[in-house]
């Protein structure tokens, strides 16, 4: 068994196909394991170890994150003047159920507040950049 992580996290054990396994929220992955009971005992030494909480139930009934997502998008600066923008995401899992009945979860990073991190920043970029860019931020935020 795997053991990293920060602890301080909630670690549950799951069984989304054939295999089982035991997460936890501070990062720690656990080895897949054949059997959910062994995937259960790795979540419970994991959370003694760690100082991290079992999870209430501890075994979840399908795939869930519980790792930590990166939370955070680095972009340059459209204009060109050289700044990174770090911008918060979040990751959303979308189950489904494919054609054979087994159960897909695919992962969608969101960052709703992008345009206004761009936004803000190209107010005060040293960059020059067209005024049309502009009336074109403008019109687009209001």
């Amino acid at each position: 068994m795997e053991d990293s992580g920060g602890g301080k996290g909630v670690v549950v054990a799951i069984q989304p196909r054939h295999r089982a396994q035991a997460m936890c929220s501070c990062g720690w992955v656990g080895r897949s394991r054949l059997m959910l009971s062994t995937a259960k005992v790795d979540a419970l030494v994991h959370a003694s170890r760690h100082g991290c909480e079992p999870g209430i139930p501890l075994v979840q009934s399908e795939a869930i994150n519980v790792v930590k997502p990166p939370g955070i998008l680095t972009v340059e600066c459209p204009a060109g003047c050289g700044v990174s923008l770090s911008v918060p995401i979040t990751l959303v899992d979308i189950p489904s159920v494919s054609d054979s009945g087994d159960l897909d979860v695919r992962f969608v990073a969101e960052a709703p507040k992008l345009h206004d991190y761009i936004y803000t920043h190209l107010q005060t970029c040293p960059a020059p950049r067209p005024r049309s860019a502009d009336a074109a931020l403008h019109k687009a935020a209001g």
